[in-house]
């Protein structure tokens, strides 16, 4: 969601080659649109998001940045209640194992962001 909020927040846009062309054709027959940037940046261009067409829209690269930022504002997607009724369940059960220790692991969540930018970044090399 990240890229998403930078093209909505942005106050100013670059023109950019696509980064991928039409299907078929060469690299250089890219079409230009426009990427977010910072107001410095020496091809920006004062404008909104809402002033450029939907197919005119490069959507800036995902960073590690962008998910640590995302890391800050997650919320658990299961309560407190919700793994104390797993582990009562499992102890009943006679299963061994237990998703309180996964689900409160903000570890586990980190790794497996680390391994989706970093299979990113390799796919984007080939």
């Amino acid at each position: 969601m990240q890229p998403v909020r930078k093209i909505v927040s942005a106050t100013h846009f670059k023109p950019v080659r696509a980064s991928t062309p039409p299907p078929g054709s060469s690299p250089s027959s890219a079409k230009m649109k426009w990427t977010p940037c910072s107001p410095g940046d020496s091809d920006a261009v004062e404008k909104s998001w809402n002033e450029i067409e939907s197919d005119e829209l490069q959507e800036p690269p995902l960073k590690l940045a962008d998910f640590l930022k995302s890391l800050e504002n997650i919320r658990p997607t299961v309560t407190e209640s919700d793994i104390r009724r797993h582990d009562e369940w499992t102890k009943e059960s006679g299963e061994s194992t237990s998703l309180s220790s996964f689900f409160t692991s903000r570890s586990t969540t980190v790794f497996v962001l680390i391994v989706m930018v970093v299979w990113q970044a390799m796919t984007e090399h080939d």
